[in-house]
């Protein structure tokens, strides 16, 4: 959910604010014809718009193909994946937004990053984004 929902949306329908400027299709169909391990192969060498996530090791790759066999199944909230990732500690905060969020709102925040403009991302560090509660930031 972290890494690649914000561009393909919870539900693999690509109907996230990225996923639509990208012109993202539901990957949920070609989940589906794809054997675990074409499904790694995609995610470690990426295709198309979607980059490559070497960073992964066997591990995480199974797991996340878990994850995207129960999300095809219509059951991710509750299948084997989600479980096993609940039983990890969580990571510290500084290295999430480091990992999952610094590409598009900077390292500082402010959104002045070359997908941060072209999406036009709001300044997290402004007084409005500031003021909003945690739903709204949330959402």
């Amino acid at each position: 959910m972290s890494k690649c929902s914000a561009c393909h949306a919870s539900d693999g329908s690509g109907n996230s604010t990225v996923g639509r400027s990208l012109g993202l299709r539901d990957i949920r169909p070609t989940i589906r014809t794809l054997t675990d391990e074409q499904l790694s192969q995609l995610i470690h060498r990426g295709r198309g718009k979607m980059p490559s996530n070497k960073k992964l090791n066997d591990e995480q790759l199974a797991g996340l193909a878990l994850f995207l066999r129960d999300l095809v199944a219509g059951n991710p909230d509750s299948g084997r994946a989600v479980a096993q990732a609940q039983s990890q500690p969580l990571a510290d905060v500084s290295s999430v937004y480091q990992a999952k969020c610094s590409a598009c709102h900077g390292e500082d925040g402010t959104g002045w990053t070359t997908v941060g403009k072209n999406l036009k991302i709001p300044d997290l560090t402004s007084v409005a984004v500031r003021g909003r509660s945690d739903a709204e930031l949330a959402e």
